[in-house]
């Protein structure tokens, strides 16, 4: 046996032995890369920390709320008399026709308000009509407007046309109707007064009219003689919840 492997070796030349040990060098090459491939892990890069970016502040500008506003109401009454002096007799109707009525402010600033240059707030624009001696337990509402708080001054009536109603047995006249003269066609009520914010103020003119009405040589005047009355109400009461008013008013 001996015998045969030496001769089974022989049978192979120098060039085959070279051959052979190439072949197994490749083999162990492949061998120990795929062994060594197997076992490398490549290192996990890691990225450069950088400094967190401050949070910027939002500036957030709050707006005040608007300031609360107040309302005024003016009203008209009369309490019913005879003229005063010889030969006038009785007053039975004083028609009068309003266009506008004004209320004058002496604050200096007022917001949100269209206030004339001269300091003169329009409260109503509109022809209302009405017999003031009708309204002698009630009160006519004339108008009504949201009013910024403040200190006002004046009321202006300005007044498209008046007449007045006479009854007088002495001169045999029964109820006869007569134009009535109103200076510069403005009746003035300076009467200083204040609105306040939530709160509405009623202002009650009370129309004396024994002194307001004159005789002349020309036919009857009517002279502003006044006597404003301030209440306050809440506007709860009158301005949100329409449904009510001041006691005994009525609308012209």
């Amino acid at each position: 046996m001996k015998r045969h492997w030496n001769d089974y070796w022989k049978s192979y030349s120098e060039k085959d032995y070279r051959k052979l040990a190439f072949f197994l060098g490749i083999v162990v090459l492949v061998i120990v890369t795929v062994v060594y491939s197997s076992q490398y892990k490549p290192a996990t890069q890691v990225a450069p920390q950088t400094e967190a970016e401050p949070a910027h502040e939002i500036e957030i500008e709050t707006v005040p709320p608007p300031a609360p506003k107040g309302s005024v109401i003016i009203a008209v009454k009369d309490v019913k008399q005879k003229l005063t002096g010889v030969g006038l007799g009785e007053a039975t109707e004083l028609f009068m026709t309003v266009k506008s009525v004004q209320v004058h402010t002496t604050t200096e600033a007022l917001e949100n308000m269209s206030v004339l240059a001269s300091g003169w707030i329009t409260v109503l624009e509109g022809d209302k009509s009405f017999d003031l001696l009708q309204y002698t337990d009630n009160i006519a509402l004339l108008a009504e407007k949201e009013l910024d708080p403040g200190n006002y001054t004046q009321i202006r009536l300005y007044v498209s046309g008046a007449s007045v109603k006479i009854d007088n047995p002495l001169f045999e006249i029964s109820n006869k109707t007569y134009p009535l003269y109103i200076p510069s066609n403005v009746l003035k009520i300076v009467r200083p007064f204040s609105v306040e914010p939530d709160k509405a103020t009623v202002l009650t003119i009370d129309f004396d009219v024994p002194k307001m009405i004159s005789r002349t040589a020309q036919g009857y005047t009517l002279g502003p003689v006044f006597r404003a009355i301030t209440n306050e109400i809440t506007v709860k009461e009158q301005m949100i919840d329409k449904g009510k008013r001041p006691e005994n008013a009525v609308d012209v």
